[in-house]
C-alpha cells in the first residue's frame, strides 16, 4: 500500500466535508521532532513497539469548530512483540491548559471493539506543552504479531482540548494511525502514525516439584522457561491427619526466578497420624498460574509416598 504524504500548515482547526464525512486535520506545532527511544526496565518490563517522529498534532476531546459540539478521538494500531502489555506513552500534550476532563487511554482488538484495560490523567498530570506521559494500566495478555490498537479519548466539554503527537508520514512499520471527530461518522486511515511506546514482558513458564526425605518435605519452583520469571508468589497449604488436624499453610514470595534457577521451600516439622494433602499454587507476573498436589500418608512426623 502506498504511503499517502500529507504536508499541512495551519495554525487553527480546519473542518470540512467529504462525501458528508468530517475529517481532522492536524493542528501544526511548527517543528518535527526525531530521536532514540528511551528503554526504561521496571518490573522486567521492556520498550516494545515505538513511533518518536512528531510534525503535528491530533486533536482529543472537545471539537468545537461549530455546533453542535463533536468528540475528537484518534487510534494508533501497534504490533506486539511481547506477550504481556504492561503500559504505554504518548507523546501528548494539554492544549493551552485548558482541558477540564481526564485523558483516558484504553487498548482495543479493534478499532471499536470493547476496552481490553484503560487508564486515565487527569489535566493536572498533563502540561501544556509536548511530553510523554506514562499510562500505566493493569497489565493484559497479548498475541504477538497481531494488530492491537491505543485508542485516546477525553470527554466532550467545551474547551476541553488535548492534542496527540502526530507525523505527517506512516514511518511505524506494523501499523497506521485513526482519527474521527464525530461519533457518528466512520474512522479516517490517515496513513500515517502518531507518537507513542509500548512496554512488555515475554512469558516464560514455571514447574512445580516435591522432595521427600520421610522426615522433611520440601516443595522446589524451577523456572522451565526461556526468559527470567518475575513477582513469583507461591501458596502452600498442607492438611490431614486424624480429624483434620493437620492444617498448615506457607507463602513465600520472589521477586525473580531466573531462567533455569529454582527456589526451594521446606516445609515446617509436621506431626500427625493418617493421610496427609499438600497443594501448591504458584503465581507470577509472566507466567501461567499453576498448581499441583501431593497425596501420601504420615506417621507422627514421618511422610510416606
Amino acid at each position: 500500500m502506498k504511503k499517502k504524504i500529507l504536508i499541512i500548515i495551519v495554525s487553527g482547526i480546519l473542518l470540512f466535508s467529504m462525501q458528508v464525512t468530517a475529517h481532522q486535520q492536524p493542528v501544526s506545532t511548527n517543528e518535527t521532532k526525531e530521536g532514540n527511544p528511551s528503554i526504561i526496565n521496571r518490573q522486567g518490563d521492556e520498550l516494545d513497539q515505538y513511533q518518536l517522529n512528531q510534525s503535528y498534532g491530533l486533536l482529543i476531546g472537545s471539537f468545537n469548530a461549530n455546533e453542535p459540539q463533536w468528540k475528537a478521538t484518534a487510534a494508533q494500531e501497534f504490533t506486539p512483540t511481547k506477550s504481556i502489555l504492561t503500559r504505554v506513552e504518548l507523546y501528548i500534550k494539554n492544549n493551552d491548559a485548558l482541558a477540564s476532563e481526564p485523558y483516558v487511554v484504553s487498548i482495543r482488538e479493534t478499532l471499536e471493539g470493547p476496552d481490553l484495560t484503560v487508564a486515565s490523567l487527569s489535566p493536572t498530570d498533563i502540561g501544556d506543552e509536548y511530553t510523554w506521559i506514562e499510562f500505566d494500566f493493569d497489565d493484559i495478555t497479548v498475541t504477538p504479531g497481531e494488530i492491537y490498537y491505543i485508542f485516546s479519548q477525553s470527554e466532550n466539554v467545551q474547551d476541553n482540548k488535548y492534542q496527540w503527537g502526530w507525523y505527517h508520514e506512516n514511518v511505524y512499520p506494523n501499523g497506521t494511525c485513526y482519527s474521527r471527530i464525530n461519533e457518528n461518522s466512520p474512522y479516517d486511515d490517515l496513513l500515517t502514525d502518531l507518537t507513542f511506546k509500548t512496554y512488555g514482558i515475554d512469558t516464560t513458564a514455571l514447574a512445580i516439584s516435591f522432595e521427600n526425605s520421610v522426615t522433611s518435605f520440601a516443595v522446589i519452583i524451577e523456572n522451565s522457561g526461556d526468559v527470567d520469571a518475575h513477582d513469583v508468589v507461591v501458596n502452600i497449604e498442607a492438611s490431614g491427619g486424624i480429624f483434620g488436624l493437620i492444617d498448615a499453610s506457607v507463602s513465600s514470595g520472589y521477586d525473580e526466578i531466573s531462567i533455569g534457577s529454582n527456589e526451594v521451600i521446606t516445609l515446617p516439622q509436621l506431626i500427625g497420624l493418617g493421610p496427609l494433602s499438600i497443594s501448591v499454587t504458584v503465581e507470577s507476573s509472566n507466567a501461567d498460574e499453576l498448581s499441583d498436589n501431593w497425596d501420601g500418608l504420615i506417621v507422627l512426623f514421618f511422610i510416606l509416598g
